[in-house]
C-alpha cells in the first residue's frame, strides 16, 4: 500500500506542475497587447542576414517559399537552400526561382538536424550576421525577416516567430481540434512565458540567431525533434530563445491521413522523449543554480501534450476518487477532481479568447472523442516507439490558403 500511496503522490506533483504551468502561461497570455506600435513599421538595419532553408523532396512547395523570401530580403542577405538528399528536382526549381543551392548526398546521417549543419560549414565561407531558419513550406509574413534580424542582434539571442500551422478550408472536426492544440502549444503558452519575460521553446521553423550563437550550436544530429534539442542546448549555455510573435510564419497542416499519422507519431514521440530525457536535469541544474529562466523552461518542456495530459487526469481523477470510497481517505479524489477541472477552465479560456475562428462550441463536444482517438499514439510510445527522423510528406495541393492567412487580431476575437 505504501508503493501505490507513493506513487499516486508522485504522479500528484508531477500533474501540480504541469497543470499550474499551463494555466499561469494561458492567464499571462491573456493580457498581452498586440496593438501595432510605430516602431515596428521602421525597423532598419545595414546587417547581413542568411536564410537557411533545409530541403527534402520539396518540389511541390518550394518555389512559392522562395520567391517569398526573395521579396523581403536586401543586397546584402542571401537565401540558401540545403537540397539534402532529393530524389526530385527540388534542387533546380530552388535555382531557378533566385535560391542559392547547395545539395547534399549522405545514406546514413539523414534528418533536418544534419542537413541544417552542412548549411551552416557552407557559410562559414562568408559568415553573415544572422541566420533565419524557414521551413521549404512557409511563409512568413510581410517585413518578418527584416524584423528578426534586427531583434536577434538587438538582443544578441535566439528569437523565435510566431508559427502556425493551418488546415485548408474544409477541413474535418478533428483536423480542427489539431490546429487548435497547435495554436495552444505555439501561440498562447510561448504568450504567456513571454509576459513572465521567460524564454521559450524553438519551433522549428521562423528561427533566427545570431551568427556567433548558431556557429558553436550542435546541429549535427537524427534527433526526431531537432528543434527541441536546439532549444535546450542554448538555454544551457545561456542563450535561451525569445518569443516574438510579431512575425508570424505559417503552414499548412497535410490532409492525407497516414501523412498526418506520421507527423504526429514523430512530434509527440519526440516530444515525450525529451520530457523523459532532458526535463530532470534542467530542473536540476536550475534549482541548483537559482535560475528560475532555466527552471520556468523546463516546466514548459515537462507539460504533455494536452490530449494526453487529459488522459491521465482522467484516468487518476477517476481511479483515486474510487479508491477514497472503498478507503474512506477523499484527498487525492479531490485533489485530481480540482486539478482536471482548473486544466478544462483553462483550455476553455484559451478557446473563448483565441479559437474562436477554430473551432465552434458544439465543435468542443467532439473533443473527448478526438482524445480518445490519440490513445494508439501514446500507447505506441511504450510498445513501437519512433526514433529514426522522417520527413513530412508534401502533397501536390499543399499550398498556402489565401483564405487562411488571417491575422492574429481577428484570431484573438475569435472571427
Amino acid at each position: 500500500m505504501f508503493i501505490i500511496n507513493a506513487f499516486i503522490f508522485l504522479i500528484f506533483i508531477l500533474c501540480v506542475l504541469m497543470v499550474g504551468t499551463l494555466a499561469l502561461q494561458i492567464l499571462a497570455a491573456l493580457f498581452y497587447s498586440d496593438t501595432p506600435k510605430s516602431s515596428r513599421n521602421v525597423l532598419r538595419r545595414e546587417t547581413s542576414t542568411a536564410v537557411l532553408i533545409p530541403a527534402h523532396n520539396e518540389a511541390s512547395v518550394i518555389e512559392n517559399t522562395v520567391k517569398g523570401i526573395l521579396a523581403q530580403l536586401t543586397e546584402q542577405d542571401r537565401l540558401i537552400v540545403v537540397a539534402d538528399n532529393c530524389e526530385d528536382n527540388t534542387a533546380e526549381i530552388a535555382e531557378k526561382a533566385g535560391a542559392e543551392v547547395i545539395e547534399r548526398k549522405a545514406e546514413v546521417l539523414r534528418g533536418k538536424g544534419y542537413a541544417l549543419d552542412f548549411g551552416i560549414k557552407y557559410l562559414q565561407e562568408i559568415p553573415p550576421d544572422t541566420v533565419i531558419i524557414i521551413d521549404a513550406d512557409c511563409e512568413v509574413g510581410v517585413g518578418g525577416i527584416n524584423q528578426l534580424a534586427v531583434m536577434t542582434l538587438k538582443h544578441d539571442c535566439p528569437i523565435q516567430a510566431l508559427y502556425l500551422m493551418e488546415n485548408v478550408q474544409g477541413a474535418t472536426l478533428k483536423q480542427k481540434v489539431a490546429e487548435f492544440a497547435f495554436l495552444v502549444k505555439n501561440y498562447v503558452r510561448p504568450l504567456g512565458m513571454k509576459m513572465f519575460g521567460f524564454p521559450c521553446q524553438l519551433m522549428g521553423t521562423g528561427m533566427a540567431f545570431p551568427w556567433h550563437v548558431i556557429k558553436s550550436s550542435d546541429l549535427a544530429n537524427g534527433n526526431i525533434v531537432e528543434d527541441m534539442k536546439m532549444g535546450v542546448d542554448l538555454i544551457l549555455v545561456g542563450k535561451p530563445a525569445l518569443f516574438y510573435p510579431d512575425v508570424k510564419v505559417t503552414s499548412l497542416f497535410p490532409t492525407e491521413n497516414i501523412v498526418v499519422t506520421n507527423q504526429r507519431k514523430r512530434w509527440e514521440h519526440g516530444h515525450l522523449e525529451m520530457i523523459l530525457t532532458q526535463t530532470p536535469l534542467l530542473l536540476f541544474k536550475g534549482i541548483k543554480q537559482l535560475n528560475f529562466k532555466l527552471i520556468m523552461f523546463s516546466l514548459d518542456l515537462a507539460v504533455l501534450p494536452l490530449a494526453l495530459l487529459s488522459i491521465l487526469l482522467f484516468c487518476f481523477t477517476l481511479s483515486t476518487m474510487i479508491m477514497s470510497m472503498l478507503e474512506g481517505a477523499a484527498f487525492y479524489g479531490a485533489a485530481f477532481f480540482i486539478m482536471t477541472l482548473i486544466f478544462t477552465a483553462s483550455v476553455l479560456v484559451a478557446w473563448h479568447q483565441f479559437g474562436r475562428n477554430i473551432l465552434t462550441a458544439k465543435d468542443l463536444l467532439a473533443i473527448p472523442f478526438y482524445i480518445i482517438s490519440k490513445l494508439p499514439l501514446y500507447l505506441g510510445f511504450v510498445t513501437n516507439k519512433q526514433s529514426d527522423w522522417v520527413k513530412t510528406k508534401r502533397e501536390e495541393n499543399n499550398k498556402m490558403d489565401p483564405d487562411k492567412n488571417t491575422s492574429l487580431n481577428n484570431r484573438d476575437k475569435g472571427l
